[in-house]
């Protein structure tokens, strides 16, 4: 009981002792912080000691590796582990397999048809045999990974009592590494179409923050659970005074990118639908992104990727480890296929311009099965990717991938790119680069037609993953003269 008071966890269970002798649990509930400290008074009292509350926590040591975890956990049965890349293991030729399946579902899935589940439940439990006879490789995660007024939140919400937990690891400016499980307020929030019904209460929840820019802090690394996911975290870091807020899965180093490479730098992929699903934003977004950047069309998405990877059509996502992807003409931009059939080892930046394009259907009490296309795309090498957490109007989406590749061919950093970014939907109108302005005229002058409050503000559900400080690989380069296909 004394260690539970000092970590300010306490789980309150009830019992019923029948007749017969059969102990039966009725339920269970935990308490919250405040509510502990009349019990610490009243243990104080015949103890005559009183502990500092966090006395008994972990070190920062222990919440990284508790953190690593849990990260691990969340996509241990979607994801191939390391072991499944050495070819040799038995492993490996069961994650092949599966990942064939998955992807020959996800066709299936986006086009209408039926799914074959036998041959689904087959390929899961041969996978599951040779996982369970694969010895496991160890892995630490290293403190030095936590860069200097850097700090890592893991925050999930807690199946038992659906509240949110929260733990961060952190580095001050003086160097030092600390960490703290943080209490945050016993609330539950649902993803919104609008981050104005959502934003203030957000804030508050993650109030303990603030403690961390008190200690200098000022880049966070948001690592999202169970719950917690597809919630605008990095909005509400952002509004709070932090520099930058950026999502990541794993704690594991982002792969170092061979030298530069000019030629063939960015490519564009993608589909604006057909007869009442046609999106005209869409097709303009791949006009001008291929014209800002000097780029090329791209007809197949499987193999290696380029440089930079732009993206856009209608997303698709659900809780099935296929049916997350990106409609193509005749295809499917898959997790599945992306973690089968993908190689973006050399690819700095994708940028994945489409409703749910880093949704993850995650929910507390429920084994984690589909794989955000963001995960997908950093797990295979890609050092940034810029997705949406949620369905965004196609106008916001083409102004604000526009916008981001007119400051990011420039020569600008990915997050410096974001942030200029940003900065035209902050004011009360549009304050779009001239330059954008002008392509976006040409190519789809209905840009200028006046949204809902509620359309508008879906620019916020763009959310930023990986390294923050990738550089344009075409820096050199001036824009092409463009003129609309379409003019």
């Amino acid at each position: 009981m004394d260690v539970l008071l000092e970590v300010g966890l306490v789980r309150v269970e009830f019992y019923r002792l029948r007749e017969d002798g059969e102990l039966r649990h009725l339920w269970n509930f935990g308490l919250p912080m405040g509510q502990l400290e009349p019990l610490r008074e009243h243990r104080a009292q015949w103890s005559g000691v009183i502990r500092g509350r966090f006395d008994l926590l972990p070190s920062p040591i222990e919440l990284l590796k508790m953190i690593d975890q849990r990260q691990r956990a969340l996509f241990e049965s979607t994801i191939p582990l390391a072991e499944a890349s050495v070819s040799e293991a038995p492993v490996s030729g069961a994650w092949s397999r599966r990942l064939q399946v998955l992807e020959d579902a996800a066709q299936t899935h986006a086009g209408g048809g039926l799914i074959d589940e036998r041959l689904l439940s087959e390929s899961e439990e041969e996978l599951r045999l040779a996982e369970a006879t694969t010895p496991r490789m160890t892995w630490h995660p290293d403190p030095v990974w936590v860069k200097e007024r850097e700090a890592l939140l893991h925050i999930s919400v807690m199946e038992d009592t659906g509240w949110f937990s929260a733990a961060v690891v952190y580095r001050t400016g003086a160097g030092d590494l600390r960490g703290n499980m943080l209490d945050l307020a016993a609330a539950h929030f649902e993803i919104a179409r609008s981050y104005t019904t959502l934003g203030e209460s957000l804030i508050e929840l993650l109030a303990p923050l603030r403690l961390l820019l008190d200690e200098g802090v000022s880049d966070l690394l948001i690592s999202a659970g169970l719950g917690a996911y597809d919630l605008p975290i990095h909005e509400a870091a952002l509004r709070m005074g932090f520099r930058s807020a950026t999502y990541s899965h794993s704690l594991r180093p982002l792969q170092s990118l061979p030298a530069d490479v000019k030629e063939n730098a960015c490519a564009v992929l993608g589909y604006a639908g057909a007869g009442a699903e046609y999106l005209g934003a869409a097709a303009a977004e791949l006009d001008i992104v291929r014209a800002l950047t000097g780029g090329h069309s791209l007809s197949d998405w499987r193999g290696q990727w380029p440089r930079v990877l732009h993206v856009a059509g209608h997303g698709i996502a659900g809780a099935r480890e296929y049916e997350t992807g990106i409609r193509l003409a005749n295809d499917v931009l898959s997790a599945p296929g992306i973690l089968r059939s993908v190689d973006a080892t050399k690819t700095q930046l994708a940028f994945l311009s489409a409703c749910e394009s880093g949704l993850g259907v995650f929910r507390p009490g429920r084994v984690a099965r589909s794989v955000p296309l963001d995960v997908a795309a950093l797990e295979k090498g890609c050092r940034t990717v810029i997705s949406t957490s949620a369905p965004v109007n196609d106008h916001i989406a083409l102004i604000f991938a526009t916008t981001f590749h007119h400051h990011f061919s420039a020569g600008e950093t990915a997050w410096e790119s974001y942030l200029e970014t940003r900065s035209v939907f902050a004011g009360d109108g549009l304050t779009v680069p001239d330059e954008v302005a002008s392509r976006l005229d040409t190519a789809f002058p209905g840009w200028r037609t006046p949204l809902s409050a509620q359309s508008m503000d879906t620019w916020h559900l763009f959310r930023f993953s990986g390294d923050r400080e990738t550089r344009s690989p075409y820096v050199d380069r001036e824009p092409d003269r463009w003129v609309s296909p379409r003019q």
